[in-house]
Formats: C-alpha cells, sequence, structure tokens
C-alpha cells in the first residue's frame, strides 16, 4: 500500500493511502472520508433513476467504506445485474468479497471476480494486484498446501509490474509476498525499488522486514528509523523500530517507543505487547506482565502475549500461572507446541521442588 508523505487514511475498499485532505480514493472512488454523505448522495441518485448502475456501484463502496459490508454487496450485485461489462464493478465487488471473507468460499468468490475484471479489461494492474491479494490470503487458509496459490499471486504481481513498473503499491506488494515465500534478498531488493520510485514510511518498513529476517538488525532499523522520521505518528513504524531495538538488545529504548505509541492510544495492544516483552528482556518481570494483562484484556486470546506473560510468571518462579499460559498459548496456536512444550515441562518438574 502506498503512503504518499501525508497519510490521512487507507482505502476501506482497495487499500490504497491518500494525500491529505483527499475525499476519495484516487484509485477505486471510494469515500475516505463523509461515507455517509456519500452514500445519502447515491441513494438520492438511486431514487431519481433506479437503474443508474454508477450510483449503486457509489454506494455499495460508500457503505463498504463504512464497514457494512453485507449492504454494499447486495449494492455492487445490483450495480452489476444493470451493467455486467464494467471491470470496476467487478473489481468493487471482489474487494468487498475479500474484505468479508472467512471461508475459503468467499476467496474464490473473490478471485473470480477479479478474473472477470481482467477479462473485460486485460490491461488493469489493479485487477491483477487484488487477484493477488486474494491468491495469499487463500494461500495462508491452506497452510502448508497454499504453494500454488502463492506461486500464482507472484505471476500476477511480476505481470502487473510489467505493465506499470513505476507502481510502488506493486513493489510493496511483491516484497512483502517476497518475505512470506521466504525469500528476503529478493524482497530487499523489491523494496529498494519501491524507495527509488519514491521514498515512503511503507517502503522503508518493508525493507526493515526483510533486513531483519536476515538478521541485519542495525540496517533495519535505520529504515524504521527513516519510517519514523517520514511518518512520526504512525504507529506501525514506531512499533517496528521497538522491535528492533529488542533485538538489538537496547531494552529501555524499546519500552519508550512503545510508550510512545501508547501516550497517543493507551489501548493499543500491540504496542502492550511489544512493551512487556522489552520489560521482560530488560529483567523487568513485574512490569512485564502489567503490560501483558492488559493487552490480554483487550484480546484475551492474543498467543503472543500469553506466551510473554507466562515467561515473565516463570521469571517470578510462578509456575503455576506460567503453566496455565503456556497451555493456553498451545491450545490457540498449536505451532507453539514445539517451543513451550518443554518449558511448560520444566516449570511443572520446578513447581514440585520446595
Amino acid at each position: 500500500m502506498i503512503l504518499l508523505f501525508f497519510l490521512v487514511s487507507e482505502c476501506a475498499l482497495c487499500g490504497e493511502s491518500a494525500r491529505e485532505g483527499a475525499r476519495y480514493c484516487a484509485s477505486c472512488g471510494t469515500p475516505i472520508r463523509d461515507a455517509e454523505e456519500a452514500e445519502r448522495d447515491a441513494g438520492a441518485a438511486i431514487e431519481r433513476d433506479p437503474r443508474n448502475a454508477e450510483a449503486w456501484a457509489k454506494r455499495a463502496r460508500a457503505r463498504a467504506a463504512r464497514g457494512d459490508l453485507a449492504a454494499a454487496r447486495l449494492d455492487a450485485d445490483r450495480a452489476l445485474e444493470l451493467d455486467g461489462f464494467r471491470a470496476s464493478f467487478w473489481l468493487d465487488r471482489g474487494r468487498i468479497h475479500l474484505l468479508a471473507a472467512q471461508e475459503e468460499v468467499d476467496l474464490r468468490a473473490a478471485i473470480e471476480d477479479f478474473a472477470q475484471a481482467l477479462r473485460l479489461d486485460p490491461k488493469s494492474t489493479r485487477a491483477r494486484a487484488s487477484r493477488a491479494d486474494a491468491l495469499i490470503r487463500l494461500a495462508d487458509l491452506r497452510g502448508e498446501n497454499g504453494v500454488p496459490q502463492r506461486n500464482a499471486a507472484l505471476l500476477f504481481l511480476q505481470e502487473a509490474l510489467d505493465l506499470d513498473p513505476a507502481d510502488v503499491g506493486l513493489w510493496l506488494r511483491l516484497a512483502d509476498l517476497r518475505i512470506l515465500r521466504g525469500e528476503f534478498a529478493e524482497a530487499t531488493e523489491a523494496a529498494r525499488r519501491a524507495l527509488a520510485i519514491r521514498k515512503t514510511a511503507p517502503a522503508h518498513l518493508v525493507r526493515a522486514r526483510a533486513r531483519a529476517a536476515q538478521r541485519r538488525f542495525a540496517e533495519a532499523l535505520e529504515d524504521a528509523n527513516e519510517a519514523v522520521r517520514l511518518a512520526p505518528e504512525s504507529a506501525e513504524a514506531r512499533l517496528a523500530r521497538g522491535r528492533l531495538l529488542i533485538s538489538l538488545g537496547r531494552f529501555s529504548d524499546a519500552v519508550a517507543e512503545y510508550s510512545e505509541v501508547l501516550h497517543r492510544r493507551r489501548d493499543h495492544a500491540d504496542a502492550l505487547v511489544g512493551r512487556g516483552r522489552a520489560r521482560l528482556a530488560g529483567a523487568e518481570p513485574l512490569l512485564a506482565i502489567d503490560d501483558l494483562s492488559r493487552a490480554l484484556e483487550l484480546r484475551p486470546n492474543d498467543g503472543d502475549a500469553l506466551e510473554a506473560r507466562g515467561a515473565a510468571y516463570f521469571a517470578l518462579r510462578r509456575y503455576d500461572p506460567a503453566i496455565a499460559d503456556w497451555t493456553r498459548a498451545i491450545e490457540l496456536r498449536p505451532p507453539l507446541r514445539a517451543r513451550l512444550a518443554p518449558l511448560r515441562d520444566e516449570a511443572r518438574r520446578k513447581r514440585g521442588e520446595p
């Protein structure tokens, strides 16, 4: 997703970002601000002419911006009934399917809508990128069996970049996918290409992730610092910098970074988990438990918070709550078993000591 120096909001429908003061997404026309007003205006146009397909599509986008996805999908269906030859209408409904997707059937519906958009507009980079997004979601759902979908997503992104090599957002999508595939050097290069076009906070953050995956923490921190400079209000940038500071052993600096996020929004669960981890690494388990417990009040099923709080309890020799937290974390995220089961067994052994 593209961040153009002054990020106010991301489009709810297509994910692109807007310059300061923009009312509508430049990519798909979805309202960035005043979605209710846009919905009313579109509704009035529908009352004047119920066969106005564009008005139905506009109301679908406005309702998606408000989060009313069920109503948005009905409006998108009506727009397509009236005019099924508009690629943008198929894209709109596909993105609504994607936003609402809970099961594979929803993702498949999105993929088919994007395929139809491509049939109507074979040079559409947006349809290719959107189809790649849906395929990546489907791959995540299928886990180890999702390799073919990730491969297909890669091809669609490469095709889109052949059509528009100056699209920063496409390079960032490619970098994200490369990271998912474990291709960290290639992800770093894709982020570099994005930065060569335009220096943005998201591009620096993607490169920071790729560099961190290669254990190039100092270079990754440089990218995170630049992301914070470009977008000082961005919680994502500060959270990334906090994680890298922990990796570099600068625990008090990490605590300060997460505290800055919490100063702006005291109920930010990710910042609470991050600060809890930093305090645990800095040998402050009691303070860590406070932060992690607050995070779990906000997100009771957060496996990362449970894992870290279990470690904090263990450090304080409070073995019963450590065992309980680690057991719950394993139930929520079975892949954690390999790491946490031996620690839980050790806590059970120690619990029997006088």
